[in-house]
């Protein structure tokens, strides 16, 4: 259960902007999100636009996203953005770069929550939450986070392919999700949607590592 003063620190807040009200960019430097205004005139241009008609508008592959993000391939995709695998072109680097979906850019509660995202993941510094390596918003208004690109798979894929796992390796697995979970609490965060999709395994050493 969550206090009234927790709720404001969880990773789906959401408030209301104030007319013509651009959002903040969390990381100095960064580009701010579109104003309201902005967000209104967008969601009035795609009025007539289907939900399969607004999907083709996300990032295509082979994209400059950002200016420096080539974008290599599709990694996958959940209710509310697209991942993708991606490359720094500077820095020649692979990053996983989270693009909020066409559909959602003129919902002012969806970029708000995944403004919050990208402050709360940034903010807890811990080896088993995801590193946030970068935040904005593209010059056509879709907003982003860049993050450290993993080779593993989801908690649910590992079940899936192997079912029940041994009694040591689910208590290790349990172990480290509680201390990204810690550390994140410690920072005033409440995840609120902890599941086996959200727990990423990796392999550090020839072990588990989430």
């Amino acid at each position: 259960m969550t206090s009234p003063d927790d709720e404001k620190h969880s990773t789906d807040e959401t408030l209301p902007m104030p007319s013509g009200q651009e959002l903040e960019s969390p990381i100095p430097g960064v580009k701010a999100g579109p104003s309201a205004r902005e967000m209104a005139r967008q969601e009035q241009e795609h009025a007539d636009l289907t939900p399969e008609e607004l999907d083709a508008l996300d990032t295509p592959v082979g994209q400059i996203l950002a200016e420096r993000y080539k974008i290599l391939d599709r990694l996958g995709s959940g209710g509310m953005a697209i991942v993708y695998r991606a490359r720094h072109q500077t820095l020649r680097t692979t990053v996983a770069v989270k693009v909020l979906k066409r559909r959602l850019a003129a919902d002012r509660v969806s970029v708000m929550r995944f403004h919050r995202e990208a402050m709360a993941a940034a903010s807890v510094g811990n080896p088993h939450i995801v590193h946030i390596i970068d935040y904005g918003f593209t010059s056509s208004g879709d907003a982003f986070i860049v993050m450290e690109y993993l080779e593993g798979l989801s908690l649910r894929e590992v079940v899936r392919s192997e079912g029940p796992l041994a009694l040591g390796r689910a208590v290790s697995l349990c172990r480290q999700i509680l201390r990204g979970l810690e550390a994140a609490h410690g920072q005033g965060i409440v995840h609120r949607d902890l599941k086996g999709d959200n727990v990423f395994v990796t392999c550090q050493g020839g072990r588990d590592f989430v």
